[in-house]
């Protein structure tokens, strides 16, 4: 998988990687139901769901934050 030291360098600069899995895995999810995709040279999103959401946070397309209620429970 060729974006996956990025995506690696992207989980170890992050506050929390547990939420930041759960992150990438929400976006596979939506691929993989039919949301496009934001990234170049992914031939079939679908069957590709995993790397197209690792590439799209590695070249930070997609991010995430955590809500109020979440950073007051951390």
């Amino acid at each position: 998988m060729k974006y996956f030291d990025k995506t690696e360098q992207k989980a170890a600069s992050v506050e929390n990687q547990y939420l930041f899995t759960i992150a990438v895995s929400k976006r596979v999810r939506s691929i993989q139901e039919g949301a496009p995709i934001l990234v170049e040279g992914i031939a079939q999103p679908e069957e590709q769901a995993s790397e197209a959401a690792m590439t799209e946070f590695a070249n930070g397309r997609i991010d995430y934050e955590l809500d109020a209620k979440t950073k007051r429970e951390n």
